[in-house]
């Protein structure tokens, strides 16, 4: 993630009646992250020229990190795993880069599988989000977003943090985490 550049990072909390008792309310802490425009360009261009390579595993292990921190969060604090719906964009974004792939770009290049691709992102960020100081780091990262939430919604609504993206490289850095391509 670091090596594409953030531009910032925020999580929402959003408190909404559950589906299968509207008497009850139930949270879901959706995140988002955005990207710097020149790194990110930068390796759209290396996939769209070279296809398979360090710029398309990077993206995918990049896109997949916030689904498989969330699992690994589920996990452990044996929490229901219900996923799915928050993780859409993530798939789409992966699955458009193994669409790609898949299809040569357009005859630039060799075909690679695009399942093969995706469970292979999916696998590395699963590696990635298992290193105890890429964990460190998220939790500093949650920590720092959890203190600009200061009221959560008690009735149906949403609150939103948001830290910039230089915050969020220096605690990840501080973490000993390097950017991508300079381990």
């Amino acid at each position: 993630m670091l090596g594409f550049g953030l531009s910032s990072v925020s999580v929402t909390v959003e408190c909404a009646r559950l589906p299968e008792n509207p008497e009850k309310l139930g949270y879901r802490f959706p995140g988002l992250y955005m990207q710097a425009k020149r790194p990110t360009a930068r390796w759209g261009r290396a996939i769209r020229e070279r296809g398979y390579g360090h710029a398309a595993l990077a993206f995918g292990c990049m896109t997949c990190a916030g689904p498989a921190a969330e699992l690994r969060f589920l996990t452990y604090n044996d929490m229901p795993r219900q996923m799915l719906g928050a993780t859409i964009g993530d798939h789409e974004a992966v699955d458009r880069i193994g669409k790609y792939l898949d299809n040569g770009g357009n005859g630039r290049f060799r075909p690679r599988d695009r399942f093969a691709f995706r469970r292979l992102s999916w696998r590395e960020a699963q590696k990635l989000i298992h290193r105890e100081d890429v964990w460190d780091a998220v939790g500093e990262l949650a920590y720092a977003l959890q203190e600009g939430l200061y009221d959560w919604p008690e009735a149906p609504g949403q609150a939103t943090s948001l830290i910039p993206g230089s915050t969020a490289r220096s605690i990840i850095r501080r973490a000993g985490i390097a950017p991508l391509g300079q381990e």
